[in-house]
């Protein structure tokens, strides 16, 4: 996971940015019309602010849709900071991020304190796959099972920048090509992580990642990395040292049009060929990294592979989305992809300060009987309730 952190030469804020009404800092003759060369009044982005503002202080829920060249970004922005408390921020896109931690606040931090009296804690973190897992890495050094020249040339090139790199971010080898093999396999996605019982945890570049995460105000996240954090904590019950997100006093969700599919993805059901691979491929590792690989092992193996690609082949081609037995329920059906079916459910933020816990709607797995016209009945493994009558559809 890539790390960037902004100086800090406070602990907080700082007086200022307290010192500036919302009034006096967006208004005609306020300090935006100050220091922004280009500077325009526009009440809605005022209004917006102002909206914020009260949100954050009576520690309540806000959505706001607001057009385009309002200036969304600085009307949530100063409220965060004038409330002093840690605040994540949630974005749909990488380049919102970038924006957020390499033009907006930067440019709030000089127009805020134009001496350089004071700094903003900001922290900017990625998705867990864009850094490198350090187990993995020796793991693959011990018993090295590469593919080919390719991946020996890209496991050359990690394993003499792992001995560099301060952040474990991909994105500082240019080498690296995108669509490669060997960092899918390398990267430190949330499924395979053992957390503190991992042999790495102190060197690992997630809990430095954490630690500089503790001391900033302002974290900048995509919805992608606040899921998956939010679905580690669920999954130890909110243990203190579970996920890498610290607690914060409130989150803001940037671009919230795309959090329903991406909460689906963390607290849905979801079954593919590629995940069957992977499991056969990483229990056949595991075992013969301890000498425990068995004929009847591997036979059983093959077989999983075998009855994976069987069932898959046997789904439609196209993906199609229809109304399940389940009130709120939705099944995907996707040949060679996913056959899931996941419900709606509630579950609280990660900010748990005192400042009000919001709230994410992610999806949860459920499951059924599938009677298709096209073929025999269908029973998953986990079947629990019949297919109710008016849901005979063709897949």
């Amino acid at each position: 996971m890539a790390f960037s952190s902004q100086s800090a030469a406070s602990s907080g804020p700082g007086a200022r940015p307290r010192e500036v009404s919302l009034h006096n800092f967006f208004a005609p003759g306020g300090v935006l019309s100050k220091t922004h060369s280009a500077y325009e009044f526009r009440r809605g982005q005022l209004q917006m602010a102002q909206a914020v503002e009260q949100a954050l202080a009576e520690k309540r829920h806000l959505i706001v849709e607001a057009g385009t060249g309002t200036g969304k970004t600085l009307a949530y922005l100063l409220p965060v900071i004038r409330s002093g408390k840690r605040v994540i921020i949630s974005t749909g896109t990488k380049n919102l991020q970038e924006q957020l931690f390499y033009k907006d606040i930067p440019f709030l931090e000089q127009a805020l304190f134009p001496n350089g009296e004071g700094k903003l804690n900001v922290c900017y973190m990625k998705g867990r796959n864009n850094y490198l897992c350090k187990k993995k890495l020796y793991d693959l050094t011990d018993q090295p099972v590469l593919s080919g020249l390719e991946e020996i040339e890209h496991y050359r090139a990690i394993a003499a920048w792992e001995k560099n790199t301060h952040t474990g971010d991909r994105a500082e080898l240019a080498s690296l090509p995108e669509a490669s093999a060997l960092w899918h396999k390398l990267d430190a996605r949330s499924d395979t992580c053992l957390g503190q019982k991992c042999s790495a945890f102190e060197a690992c570049f997630i809990t430095e990642m954490h630690r500089r995460a503790m001391e900033s105000d302002i974290i900048i996240v995509n919805h992608h990395l606040f899921f998956a954090d939010l679905a580690i904590k669920q999954a130890s019950e909110y243990a203190p040292d579970a996920g890498i997100l610290p607690d914060a006093g409130a989150v803001i969700f940037d671009e919230a049009h795309a959090l329903e599919d991406i909460a689906g993805s963390y607290f849905g059901v979801a079954v593919s060929n590629q995940r069957m691979e992977e499991l056969g491929r990483d229990v056949e590792a595991s075992l013969g990294r301890n000498k425990l690989l068995s004929p009847a092992i591997t036979g059983a193996l093959k077989s999983l592979r075998d009855h994976s690609q069987l069932f898959f082949s046997l789904l439609p081609a196209a993906r199609r989305r229809r109304s399940s037995p389940f009130p709120g329920a939705r099944v995907n059906c996707r040949s060679s992809s996913a056959f899931s079916w996941s419900r709606r459910i509630t579950t609280p933020s990660s900010g748990s300060s005192g400042a009000g816990r919001g709230e994410a709607r992610g999806q949860e797995g459920a499951a059924g009987t599938c009677t298709c016209r096209r073929r025999p009945s269908m029973s998953l493994p986990f079947s629990r309730t019949p297919c109710s009558s008016n849901w005979k559809q063709p897949c």
